[in-house]
């Protein structure tokens, strides 16, 4: 019996969602304004700390390169939401002066004005989720045609990454959070980033294990694994994309079985082993096995659905902000 691809789009669908929420999520220390004028077009900044994503404190005013057209209002009200430090939304930017808005922009400015500026509650949830995605795709279009090699603020690639997901580009995805890794090795969300577009493009390739796109995820597992430290979550998704990337439940099973003698304290072997049994038609065997990654880990809810129901259900992802 041959496996679907549900599995492997869920769980970098997974990713990317929870990604989304967890940089919605982070809090920082405010940081000092950034200077009003400057000679370069993307203005340097000191980069945050490793593994710290900055994602509400203000960013530098990105100047004109030329290469993008707009009205000299909107570039001040644009850099005015880019200065704001997102947790104090008082006195909002309304963008009066700024009538022109490019397509790409459209609905954020929308959502915008209809969250933040109309609704007169600036203090919402709503208003603070409009904002955040406002100025990230204002990061990503203002620097539209500058090379990913001469940005050096992590903000603005951060802005760019999450703009990227929001859009999910899985190519140019990857290539942001290359370079953020470039420039910050122990980044946790930018190698949750690069492996969420791996496990996308890998979709491709499911049953073909020699394609090149599986030995892209396997890197991203391990740099994934090396910075989180993580290793019940990386051979959770290991034995996910083992399934997908052979589609041979027989070896599934093995690998399982490998993890259940390895690691008798974790119900992730049996689960994995369960799945293939169910894949190869005995459900007897699989609802045993559910039943010993249940004894193992009471507290998976994931374990006591499949027992349950006998629908798996890919590797959840979880997100952790220390750096």
């Amino acid at each position: 019996m041959s496996f679907r691809r549900g599995p492997l789009v869920a769980l970098a669908v997974a990713f990317a969602v929870a990604l989304t929420l967890f940089f919605l999520q982070v809090t920082q220390r405010p940081l000092p304004a950034p200077p009003a004028s400057t000679s370069s077009f993307i203005v340097e900044v000191p980069p945050p700390p490793k593994n710290v994503v900055d994602f509400s404190s203000p960013r530098a005013p990105l100047k004109p390169d030329g290469s993008v057209s707009y009205t000299q209002g909107c570039i001040q009200f644009w850099n005015d939401l880019r200065a704001l430090d997102t947790r104090d939304r008082k006195g909002l930017p309304e963008g009066g002066r700024c009538s022109s808005i490019p397509p790409e922009l459209t609905q954020r400015h929308e959502a915008y004005l209809k969250e933040c500026v109309k609704s007169q509650r600036s203090d919402s949830f709503e208003c603070e989720q409009a904002l955040l995605t406002y100025r990230v795709h204002l990061g990503e279009w203002l620097t539209q045609n500058t090379k990913l090699a001469e940005i050096h603020d992590q903000k603005v690639l951060t802005d760019k990454l999450m703009a990227r997901l929001d859009l999910h580009s899985n190519t140019k995805v990857t290539e942001v959070a290359k370079r953020l890794l470039e420039l910050n090795p122990d980044m946790m969300p930018a190698a949750q980033a690069l492996l969420t577009s791996a496990l996308m493009e890998a979709q491709e390739a499911i049953g073909n294990p020699r394609d090149d796109r599986w030995s892209a995820v396997e890197e991203a597992l391990l740099r994934n694994e090396k910075i989180s430290g993580n290793a019940r979550q990386a051979m959770d998704v290991s034995l996910m994309v083992e399934q997908q990337r052979y589609r041979d439940p027989i070896r599934l099973r093995e690998k399982a079985s490998e993890v259940s003698r390895s690691h008798p304290e974790l119900g992730i072997g049996p689960y994995y082993a369960a799945w293939a049994e169910k894949q190869n038609g005995d459900e007897v065997r699989a609802k045993e096995l559910l039943e010993e990654a249940v004894r193992r880990e009471p507290n998976d809810p994931r374990f006591r659905e499949a027992l349950r129901t006998m629908n798996f259900q890919p590797a959840p992802i979880t997100f952790a902000l220390q750096p």
